[in-house]
């Protein structure tokens, strides 16, 4: 998926803002569906961060779900589960989806979480981040240790992915494209 294919699905999507999440599953490792009930409908978002085949979509399959949920799907049932989608929007024209979402914290307060899809191949991620910019957690956690790269963990602060020095086609003149 390019960044064009992405702006395309993320306008496929914009029906889903106002929409409440009832359900997260992760049926797969790298696999995440969130069940949306938004304009007096049913709809399913796929999340996939698989190396070869990552995307995001609609979908109107159904997948079973482990015996034993992941303990990332744990932390999104219980920190996104009643929430309400705000945005769904394309950073730039990469391949980067944020999705904000009005939830509850812990002390019942309501609080604008942050749910970054990055389709970027072999490190693509998909990463909850606090308002305040430090990461709840992350599908892929990435230390220090690992070739340095951004450090990925819970309670780190969020880095986007590095820019890269490239013109944006939907913002260029016709004469710079």
């Amino acid at each position: 998926m390019d960044g064009f294919a992405l702006g395309a699905v993320i306008t496929e999507c914009q029906p889903l803002i106002g929409g409440k999440i009832d359900k997260v599953q992760q049926p797969e490792k790298y696999l995440l569906l969130f069940a949306v009930r938004a304009n007096n409908g049913n709809q399913k978002l796929l999340m996939s961060i698989h190396p070869e085949n990552g995307r995001i979509q609609l979908t109107s399959r159904t997948y079973d779900n482990p015996m034993n949920a992941p303990a990332f799907c744990m932390l999104l049932r219980r920190r996104l589960i009643g929430g309400r989608i705000c945005s769904i929007r394309q950073l730039g024209s990469d391949r980067v989806c944020e999705i904000i979402i009005l939830a509850r914290n812990e002390l019942f307060d309501e609080v604008a979480l942050r749910l970054i899809i990055e389709l970027t191949g072999k490190h693509a991620n998909l990463v909850l981040v606090e308002p305040s910019g430090a990461i709840v957690d992350c599908l892929r956690r990435v230390s220090a240790s690992n070739d340095g790269a951004r450090i990925l963990l819970p309670g780190f602060p969020y880095e986007p992915i590095p820019a890269q020095e490239k013109l944006d086609p939907f913002t260029a003149s016709k004469e710079e494209f």
